[in-house]
């Protein structure tokens, strides 16, 4: 069931492509007035209560589209580690840090120039989303954004979840030698994460609400074997096809579950969202037909330049945005969300890919280095 015996399960970066579609769809609805006030809590209206405050908020569910994409780097950073017996943590921090930080940096140039040519200014009528963005542009305040470690702005605000992942990428052996380690307790640790985020999420600690979201990911690595049996087991009855759809539907009604959830119990919507980006995860790997999904060619395009398009799309619809008076903020969607498809590709050939060749003569620069050194070291 699923790729699970390769380095790489094809059908994960079908579902990278789709979150990267749900935060690009994110932003770009988050220029209507509207739309954000609902977005920001403050209340949309009744009118489009039906498109904000339902399930169908998962089509633009862009923060739980990124805890998708946090359980998905714990997942496969963690599979390569536990896979080879050789691997080379010397190799790992070069090639991980060449990989991020290069596209990141591009992507901080990209939103600079960007904002530098068109002003970012408050003006009437246009979203709060959009207000936020009228913020000084300093040296730095670029430097925190290209830097990520210490916290980003509104220059190019997706950087905001880069910043978790760079620190999860530096913590990589802590968290795998808990993921190993108590392995025998995987789905417990994984359950204390979720509590943890939940906790982080009410005292709004940064550090607490996002970083044990990974460790969901690690636990799921060390457990493909467990869920490949549950896998094989639903596919064994007769009717797996319903088993499937039903978990499948009742996994995204559930993404949503902040957006539509009683107030009364809206404080427990961080574990069911947690709990349904982990099952989504799973259902891209075993499920037959969401699996297929995820193959077709258009979802495997999105999550080849998935990164690329997380990278530069918001700066894109910002731009957009603000070129355009306020009242034909309808003309943003329809002109940035293709250009940002266009762009994310051309900044994947042009930046990402060759991030990814640098990273890989990084990685084995280091030991070929070192065995020359050996050699020619005197005896």
């Amino acid at each position: 069931m699923g790729e699970t015996g390769s380095s790489r399960i094809g059908s994960l970066d079908g579902l990278r492509g789709v979150a990267a579609l749900m935060v690009l769809a994110h932003h770009s609805l988050l220029v209507f007035p509207d739309l954000a006030d609902g977005f920001y809590e403050q209340g949309a209206p009744e009118s489009i209560g039906w498109f904000v405050y339902s399930p169908l908020h998962t089509l633009w569910a862009g923060t739980e589209a990124v805890y998708v994409f946090f359980i998905l780097s714990g997942l496969v950073l963690t599979l390569p580690v536990i896979r080879r017996p050789a691997f080379s943590w010397r190799e790992y921090y070069p090639s991980r840090i060449i990989r991020l930080y290069l596209p990141v940096v591009a992507s901080v140039a990209f939103a600079l120039v960007l904002a530098l040519v068109v002003a970012r200014t408050d003006t009437p009528g246009i979203s709060e989303w959009l207000q936020r963005h009228d913020q000084p542009i300093t040296i730095g305040t670029t430097l925190r954004n290209a830097t990520l470690l210490t916290g980003t702005n509104n220059l190019n605000s997706p950087l905001w979840s880069l910043r978790w992942e760079v620190w999860f990428s530096l913590l990589l052996p802590v968290y795998i030698w808990i993921a190993v380690r108590f392995s025998r307790v995987g789905w417990p640790i994984a359950a204390v994460s979720v509590v943890l985020s939940l906790i982080g999420t009410v005292v709004d600690n940064g550090p607490l609400m996002f970083l044990p979201i990974f460790m969901i990911g690690c636990v799921i690595a060390t457990k493909l074997a467990d869920l490949a049996r549950l896998a094989k087991w639903v596919e064994e009855k007769r009717r797996s096809r319903v088993i499937w759809a039903t978990v499948l539907a009742i996994t995204l009604l559930g993404f949503s579950a902040r957006w539509w959830l009683p107030e009364t119990l809206s404080g427990t919507s961080t574990i069911v969202v947690l709990i349904c980006a982990a099952v989504v995860v799973g259902l891209a790997i075993y499920s037959p037909g969401v699996r297929s999904a995820l193959q077709l060619p258009f979802i495997q395009w999105s999550g080849l330049i998935s990164f690329s398009l997380y990278l530069t799309h918001e700066p894109i619809i910002v731009t957009t945005a603000f070129l355009l008076p306020s009242d034909m903020a309808w003309l943003v969607p329809i002109i940035a969300v293709p250009l940002a498809l266009v762009f994310a590709w051309l900044f994947y050939q042009f930046v990402e890919a060759p991030a990814h060749k640098l990273a890989r003569w990084a990685a084995r620069s280091r030991p070929s280095r070192q065995h020359a050194a050996s050699r020619t070291a005197p005896d």
